[in-house]
């Protein structure tokens, strides 16, 4: 990512026999400063212990 705040990595989820799962991510305001009612891109990248899998396309985000 190039917004400034960089990959992070603390989410973790399990899946359904489906393959769906839902994950979540929380920021403390500090770590979002300067991004408040901007419009920011996000990829999320799924991946195990051998490394990425999977790239999302980019979602729009604007925080709030």
């Amino acid at each position: 990512m190039h917004n400034g705040i960089g990959a992070l990595r603390s989410v973790t989820f399990a899946t359904n026999a489906a393959g769906n799962g839902v994950g979540d991510l929380r920021l403390p305001p500090s770590a979002a400063a300067g991004l408040h009612g901007a419009t920011n891109g996000i990829i999320w990248r799924l991946a195990g212990d051998t490394g990425a899998s999977y790239d999302t396309a980019c979602s729009t985000v604007v925080l709030d």
